[in-house]
């Protein structure tokens, strides 16, 4: 699957004015890889990869859900075992909810994405949390059939899982794919987290418009770009979902129809690719990688000019307040010529309140000399200091 770039829009409207907040440094626990090819494939890592992890502490076990697993024709190893007709799946790995089992390799569970009959289908990682409603577990996750171009209108729907144990999952419709006037609308990569204080849900999501959606043209000219959009869920017992779906558009929440389509444009509403949404220093943080960045050092495969990097700014539910930060690092280079080397920041707390950062890497691979994309990627762990 083709890697969606994280861009900064001239177009960006910022809600409040910029924040305050402190910059965050790696400063402890050398990169350490805790879900990674090099288990599973130790002679030909490239047969398998994971990436964009999200998770959840359920009782005593840690569950992290990451994308990927056995690449093409790999008839071993996590992912390879059932619904050979689906591309990449939801992995679930696990390790115990200790300070010990956070830092060291988790243990493979099983997938947990549906396993449906649409031919070359994939599945990409949203976000997972706990419904303060019902007390359950809730992942996200995208459905996309013939690729991984959201301009294309490769990305169909948005499901929404939920699970008691954090491993059985019954799903269900969150958003669809919609056409408002000439074009398609495509959501993805939905990140929602808990309100704070009631029983809603709040969070972020991107999008792109296709006017050519035929499934054969990719990145038609004159398409909008992947753009960040603003969603929240509220609560309604009287609804058929038992929820109400709000995208913020013209300004203003318009609520989404009870089947998942919507029949307006979101707003662009920050300038980051969300990959985590943490609840930090009393405000919350929206954290993801960007390819927008100059690196002096790091891993490269000498041909690219690619880079990557982490960054983050405050937030609430009414869109980003500005101030994007860089993330640093006294660990590695931070950025990276390895265009694959920070991606899909995955921010939480432990028990004793370190701060935990889980990402994807091909580091190791490209310090080989191997540069082949997403092939190879592990899901390794660092703390940063604030």
């Amino acid at each position: 699957m083709k890697p969606l770039l994280s861009l900064v829009l001239s177009s960006v409207v910022f809600i409040g004015a910029g924040a305050a907040f402190a910059a965050s440094t790696e400063v402890n626990l050398t990169p350490t890889a805790v879900i990674s090819p090099w288990t599973y494939w130790p002679t030909a890592p490239t047969q398998g990869r994971f990436y964009r992890p999200t998770g959840i502490q359920v009782g005593n076990t840690y569950y992290m859900y990451v994308e990927g697993g056995a690449f093409t024709n790999t008839l071993t190893g996590p992912g390879s075992e059932s619904c050979p007709q689906i591309g990449e799946k939801i992995l679930a790995f696990s390790t115990p909810w200790t300070s010990q089992g956070l830092r060291q390799p988790f243990t493979y569970v099983a997938p947990v994405s549906p396993c449906i009959s649409q031919p070359k289908a994939h599945f990409i990682t949203g976000s997972a949390f706990r419904s303060s409603t019902d007390g359950q577990v809730k992942l996200l996750i995208d459905e996309t059939y013939g690729g991984s171009q959201v301009q294309s209108g490769d990305f169909k729907e948005t499901l929404l899982g939920t699970s008691s144990d954090g491993v059985h999952f019954t799903w269900s419709t969150f958003l669809k794919q919609s056409v408002v006037g000439s074009g398609t609308y495509s959501t993805y990569l939905v990140k929602l987290v808990q309100a704070t204080g009631n029983t809603n849900w709040w969070g972020t999501f991107w999008w792109a418009v296709c006017h050519v959606c035929d499934g054969t043209t990719h990145l038609e000219l004159g398409d909008q770009v992947t753009a960040p959009g603003r969603i929240r869920v509220i609560m309604d017992s009287t609804n058929p979902r038992g929820y109400v779906v709000y995208i913020l558009s013209g300004g203003t929440w318009k609520a989404v129809n009870d089947d998942g389509t919507f029949n307006f444009a979101p707003d662009t509403t920050s300038d980051i690719l969300t990959q985590s949404i943490v609840f930090n220093n009393g405000q919350w943080e929206e954290w993801g990688d960007t390819a927008l960045c100059t690196a002096m050092d790091g891993c490269s495969d000498g041909t690219s000019t690619d880079c990557s990097t982490f960054q983050y700014e405050v937030t609430n539910q009414g869109g980003g307040l500005g101030g994007v930060q860089m993330v640093t690092s006294m660990k590695r280079p931070m950025p990276t010529k390895n265009g694959l080397g920070r991606l899909g920041p995955f921010r939480m707390q432990d028990m004793n309140g370190v701060r935990l950062l889980y990402s994807s890497s091909t580091d190791r691979l490209c310090a080989t000399g191997v540069n082949v994309g997403f092939p190879g990627s592990e899901i390794i762990v660092t703390e940063v200091n604030n």
